[in-house]
């Protein structure tokens, strides 16, 4: 009988082979978002596109974000979405629009439309959705249904909700433990990452909420979601990357990466 002493290596030359990410890489990214789940992990790995279908695009710190990531590199991002279409909202006023004798749709004057009201123009009849008119919230367009009570061609009055990014306040952003889950929320969410996609960010952004630092011997302060972060990054073992003033070319970024341990890092443009 013979014994193996060391290392044995195999080399497969055919069929799939698994390729595993570099844990260092991965990125996880609080902030919002037009669409998607709201506080829950979501790994968008590589494609452009998955991020687009999953949280949309125009509106938001995500959709921006992870354009900019995917110009770099086909990256593996966990996202937070705080962004809650139910709180973080704006009415728009509603206003007259005619259904198409053609096409029988309509396209109101915004995209990821929330809680639409139809009418007739003289706000005497409202008209029901599944049973008048369906509508795509993504892209605004309305539908007449044929049995429904909306005659071909007719102008109806048409007010809405929209997602408000504005809304979003640094508390949302922080997040907590939700008390009637016990969920995590917020960029506390990333701790429960690896649980749900199966991955643990390492390197922590939330662009456009982590401004204005200042940093000293041991510490990182002045920015209430990059002081957050920091313990976040710590039990992650992870690292903070902030937002600087990025007023010129000639003034240092001022982005500062904290590590575990206190250690941190400024980095500038060259």
């Amino acid at each position: 009988m013979g014994y193996l002493h060391g290392v044995e290596v195999t080399q497969i030359n055919s069929g799939a082979r698994p390729i595993g990410e570099v844990g260092a890489s991965v990125i996880g990214l609080v902030g919002t978002a037009p669409k998607g789940k709201v506080n829950v992990p979501v790994l968008i790995s590589g494609k452009r596109t998955d991020g687009i279908t999953e949280f949309g695009s125009g509106l938001g710190n995500i959709p921006d974000a992870l354009d900019g990531i995917f110009d770099q590199a086909a990256a593996v991002v966990v996202v937070i979405n705080v962004l809650d279409p139910a709180v973080h909202k704006a009415a728009v006023v509603a206003a007259p629009y005619s259904f198409s004798v053609t096409t029988e749709k309509l396209t109101v004057a915004d995209n990821y439309v929330l809680n639409p009201l139809v009418k007739n123009t003289g706000d005497t009849v409202t008209y029901i959705e599944g049973t008048d008119y369906t509508f795509d919230s993504d892209t605004g367009v309305f539908t007449r249904l044929t049995t429904g009570a909306i005659a071909s061609g007719e102008s109806v009055n048409i007010g809405y909700d929209v997602p408000d990014e504005t809304a979003v306040t640094d508390s949302d952003i922080i997040g907590a433990v939700d008390a009637a889950t016990g969920l995590y929320t917020g960029i506390q969410a990333l701790l429960s990452a690896e649980s749900v996609v199966k991955v643990q960010p390492k390197l922590l952004i939330a662009p456009g909420f982590t401004g204005n630092v200042t940093l000293t011997v041991d510490e990182v302060t002045g920015a209430a979601v990059t002081t957050a972060m920091v313990p976040i990054a710590n039990s992650l073992r992870a690292m903070v990357i902030a937002d600087g003033p990025n007023t010129n070319d000639a003034t240092p970024l001022n982005i500062v990466a904290c590590l575990v341990a206190s250690e941190c890092l400024w980095l500038t443009r060259g």
